[in-house]
């Protein structure tokens, strides 16, 4: 079954950013951002071992959030959280993907 991670294209989607956990060992903890080709802007956060894979359980546009002026607060909090347990080592990637995502919601 595609999902959003191996297979964007099939959702009519373009991955436009990602934060990815740089210490996982044998798993994983991934926050990825697209882009709708109608120019919407959608992102998701998966994490777990190394039997499932990324993002596996999101296979329809209705399972990835929606980046909108409304959900901004949300999903510039689920940035700056996104393995927090180390804050410098994603700080720049962190910045640099809010920055990407900001100029294309309308806000």
């Amino acid at each position: 079954m595609p999902d959003g991670y191996y297979s964007p294209e099939t959702f009519g989607l373009t991955q436009i950013g990602s934060l990815d956990d740089p210490q996982s060992c044998y798993s994983f903890e991934d926050l990825v951002v697209w882009q709708h080709e109608d120019g919407r802007v959608f992102y998701a956060s998966d994490s777990g071992c190394s039997c499932p894979s990324p993002f596996e359980d999101h296979t329809s546009l209705e399972s990835l959030t929606l980046v909108t002026n409304e959900t901004w607060t949300e999903f510039q909090a689920d940035v700056e959280d996104h393995c927090k347990y180390d804050p410098d080592t994603l700080a720049a990637d962190r910045t640099e993907l809010l920055a990407k995502v900001s100029a294309l919601v309308p806000r």
